[in-house]
């Protein structure tokens, strides 16, 4: 499921953390901020659009 919607999802990504559960931002703490870095770094780049929220 998680593969899919990272497909379908515009710049989405997905990514299998060894070692992690539920909970990876616990159990793998420095790779997942490093992913976080990382989308952050390409947003600030221009090149991953940023959200858009229409009420």
């Amino acid at each position: 499921m998680s593969r899919t919607l990272a497909a379908l999802a515009p710049y989405g990504a997905f990514h299998a953390i060894e070692q992690a559960g539920h909970m990876p931002h616990q159990e793998q703490p420095a790779l997942v901020n490093a992913l976080i870095r990382t989308a952050l770094a390409r947003q600030a780049a221009g090149t991953m659009p940023t959200a858009t929220r229409s009420c």
